[in-house]
C-alpha cells in the first residue's frame, strides 16, 4: 500500500470513519518504510518547523516525473532539513526533481502543507511507530465556561493568574542548566534569541521544563508591545533563520509555571529561584469566590490585561488543558450578516465556516467554531444572508486585509427575526462595554 492509498481510503470511509479505524489502517503498514518516512515528515515538528507554508507552491504544476515513493521521500527530506528560508526555500521548491503524477503531487502537498484529509495525527502513527515524531508536554487551561469555573474549590482558595498577551515557550532545565529554548510544539529557537537564553539563570539540581511567556519590551514608550506586533518580531528572527540583535536585546519574560509533580502553589513559590532582571514571576493572587474573581479579571482587563487564568493551588502539572485550570477572558456578542461559506478542511461535504461581515461592511471574519455536527451537515446555503450570533473576545486586524476582523470569533445562534446587523461602530461599543462589565 503507498501513502496515498491510505490517506485516500481512510478518507473513504467518510465521516462515520473513526480513530480505531484509522489506527488499524496505519498498522497493516507498520512494515512500510516509505510511509513511515512520509509521517515523519509531514508531522515531527523539528523539521516542518522550518518549512511552514512554502513560498509560491503550487502542487499541480508539472515538474519531473519519477516514478516511486521512494524518489519523493528522498527530496522532500533534503527540502525539509536543509533549513531553507524566503526566496531560497521558493526557488528550491521550484527546481526540485520530483514526480509530477497527480498521486505523488497530492502526496506533496500533504506533507508541506502539514495536513491530510484523513486526519491521521502524532498520537496514532506513535502507537505504530513508538517515538516517531517528538511530542511536547505543554499545560494549557480549559474555557471559562460557568460549568468549568463552579467546579473549583473556592471555599478552600482558588489561585488566579494574570493571562500575559505574548509568546509561550519552554525551557528544559537538565541538572540546573537551561538546555534549549522551545516553543508548545516543541519546535527548538533558542539559536534565534541567544542573548536571552544566555541570561536565563542555573537552578541547583533541576531537571525540568520552566514556561515562559516571551514580550518585548518597547524602552522609547516604557511598555511591552502588544501581542501581534511582539510575536511578529520574534518570529521574523526565527523565520529568516538568524538572530535579530535589537529584537533579543529587548526581549523579556513573564515565568509561569514549573512542569513538576508538586502542587501549583508550591510551584508558583519555586519560580522565584527563576526571577533575574529580564525576567519576572507572573502576578498571583488567591480568591475564594467567584464573583470576586470575575470583578479582578475585569479590572484587570480594563487596564489592558488578556484576562486570567484560575488554578487549583493542590493540583500537579498535567500534561493537555485539565479542568482545573479555567481561564476567563473577555467576551461579548455581535450580530454579523453571512455572506458565504467554506467547505471543511478536512470534510469537503461539510461546511467548515461562515463567512460574514458587519452591516456596513467594514469588519469581516470566518466563522468556524462553535458549530455541532448537525449543523455542519446541512446545505450551508440555508444560511446564506442570515443574521446570526457571534461571540468573540476582541476586534483585531485580518493580518491579510489589514481589515477589522474578531478574534476567536464562534457561532451561538441564528437570528431570524433580526433584518440588520450590527455596525462596526457598534460592535465596537460593545467590545469597550464588555470591558466595564
Amino acid at each position: 500500500m503507498t501513502f496515498h492509498e491510505l490517506i485516500t481510503r481512510c478518507t473513504e470511509q467518510g465521516p462515520e470513519r473513526g480513530t480505531l479505524f484509522k489506527q488499524a489502517w496505519v498498522d497493516s503498514c507498520v512494515a512500510n518504510e516509505d510511509i513511515k518516512e512520509l509521517f515523519r515528515l509531514m508531522l515531527c515538528p523539528s523539521i516542518v518547523y522550518n518549512i511552514k507554508k512554502v513560498p509560491d507552491y503550487n502542487p499541480l504544476n508539472p515538474r519531473k516525473v519519477n516514478t516511486v515513493d521512494y524518489d519523493l521521500i528522498y527530496d522532500i527530506s533534503l527540502l525539509l532539513e536543509r533549513d531553507l528560508r524566503g526566496k531560497v526555500l521558493s526557488d528550491a521548491v521550484k527546481y526540485m526533481d520530483i514526480v509530477s503524477t497527480k498521486e505523488l503531487r497530492q502526496v506533496l502537498s500533504w506533507v508541506l502543507d502539514r495536513k491530510n484529509p484523513a486526519a491521521i495525527g502524532k498520537s496514532i502513527v506513535n502507537k505504530t511507530w513508538p517515538g516517531l515524531i517528538r511530542t511536547q508536554v505543554y499545560m494549557g487551561a480549559v474555557s471559562g465556561t460557568q460549568e468549568h469555573l463552579e467546579r473549583l474549590p473556592w471555599d478552600t482558595g482558588v489561585n488566579v493568574q494574570v493571562k500575559e498577551d505574548g509568546m509561550s515557550v519552554l525551557v528544559d532545565y537538565v541538572e540546573g542548566k537551561p538546555q534549549s529554548i522551545r516553543t508548545r510544539q516543541g519546535n527548538r529557537i533558542d539559536q534565534y534569541i541567544p542573548k536571552f537564553f544566555s541570561r536565563l539563570p542555573e537552578v541547583p539540581y533541576l531537571t525540568g521544563i520552566v514556561h515562559h511567556e516571551l514580550l518585548v519590551y518597547d524602552s522609547e514608550e516604557q511598555k511591552y508591545l502588544d501581542r501581534q506586533t511582539g510575536n511578529g518580531l520574534i518570529n521574523k528572527a526565527v523565520k529568516n533563520g538568524q538572530p535579530q540583535p535589537h529584537v533579543d536585546n529587548c526581549i523579556h519574560s513573564v515565568i509561569l509555571d514549573i512542569y513538576t509533580d508538586d502542587p501549583q502553589g508550591e510551584r508558583y513559590n519555586l519560580l522565584a529561584e527563576f526571577v533575574t532582571p529580564w525576567s519576572r514571576r507572573v502576578l498571583q493572587a488567591t480568591f475564594y469566590e467567584l464573583s470576586t474573581a470575575r470583578m479582578y479579571t475585569q479590572e484587570l482587563i480594563r487596564g489592558g490585561a488578556e484576562g486570567t487564568v484560575c488554578k487549583d493551588p493542590t493540583k500537579p502539572f498535567k500534561d493537555g488543558k485539565p479542568w482545573y485550570c479555567v481561564k476567563i477572558k473577555n467576551e461579548f456578542e455581535v450580530e454579523l450578516r453571512v455572506i458565504g461559506w467554506k467547505p471543511h478542511s478536512k470534510h469537503s461535504s461539510k461546511m467548515g465556516s461562515l463567512l460574514c461581515v458587519s452591516e456596513d461592511g467594514i469588519l469581516e471574519c470566518s466563522v468556524g467554531s462553535g458549530f455541532s455536527d448537525v449543523e455542519r451537515c446541512i446545505d450551508p446555503t440555508v444560511y446564506d444572508s442570515e443574521i446570526i450570533t457571534v461571540r468573540a473576545n476582541e476586534v483585531i486586524k485580518n493580518k491579510g486585509s489589514k481589515k477589522p476582523s474578531l478574534y476567536l470569533p464562534r457561532f451561538i445562534e441564528v437570528r431570524p427575526e433580526k433584518t440588520k446587523a450590527d455596525t462596526y461602530k457598534q460592535i465596537k461599543e460593545q467590545e469597550e462595554a464588555s470591558k466595564g462589565v
